[in-house]
């Protein structure tokens, strides 16, 4: 009977988020392990992390060939919160011997190198080192500050400071004046006008802005210039 590293050794090294593999592997342990991991135990996953998170089940261990359920998993389901973190520990140990060599204080750089001996497709490297270490790390694996650095993704300051900045300018002024305001809507009314509300339709209202105290020859030159404008015709 094969051992269960021999069904690892010929599995694609993960690739799948650990986020989605640690929910998978959460929701079937809080929920009781079933005699076979197939797509209606992962249904809340989409089609193609389902795959993903197979492979990666049987890379590190948890299933076999078939999708059965190993002693790891069992163990695991029944295990408290240090013993989980043990089986992960020696999983990693067991899957990736030389990467965990590299660990406690290598840099990046050979952390990356190391995975040229795994079957790894270059378009997926970047996710199968993320797997391994975001692994490690609940593992309880030491880890050097040269490679959690790296593993770092931080907001360059400027970046966030021209957001910002985008934000203040694309923020609509507030209204002033007039006595009808307009910030509900965006629209600033300026000093010495009011925006007056036109009822047109069922639930349908337009604004006008106008001089606060209008003369009659521009009101009269308003009415005509709205009648040219919208094509109305005196009947």
């Amino acid at each position: 009977m094969e051992t269960t590293k021999e069904v690892a050794l010929r599995q694609p090294t993960p690739y799948v988020s650990y986020a989605t593999f640690s929910n998978a592997l959460t929701s079937i342990v809080e929920h009781g392990v079933p005699s076979q991991i197939d797509r209606s135990v992962l249904k809340q996953f989409s089609g193609f992390n389902q795959n993903l998170v197979f492979q990666a089940f049987r890379f590190m261990g948890f299933t076999n060939e078939k999708d059965e359920p190993t002693e790891y998993l069992h163990r695991y389901e029944t295990g408290s919160p240090e013993t989980r973190q043990q089986i992960l520990a020696d999983l990693l140990k067991e899957r990736y011997p030389e990467q965990v060599k590299v660990l406690a204080n290598g840099t990046a750089q050979k952390l990356n190198d190391s995975f040229r001996d795994l079957s790894v497709e270059p378009s997926v490297k970047k996710k199968c080192v993320s797997f391994f270490l975001q692994m490690a790390k609940a593992a309880g694996l030491p880890i050097s500050t040269f490679i959690l650095r790296a593993s770092r993704t931080r907001t360059p300051r400027n970046a966030r400071s021209d957001g910002a900045q985008r934000k203040r300018i694309t923020k609509p002024p507030a209204s002033h004046g007039g006595g009808n305001g307009g910030g509900n809507d965006g629209f600033a009314t300026p000093q010495g006008m009011a925006k007056t509300p036109i009822p047109v339709d069922a639930g349908k209202t337009w604004y006008i802005i106008v001089d606060e105290k209008p003369g009659q020859q521009h009101v009269q030159r308003f009415i005509d210039i709205v009648k040219i404008t919208l094509g109305a015709k005196d009947k």
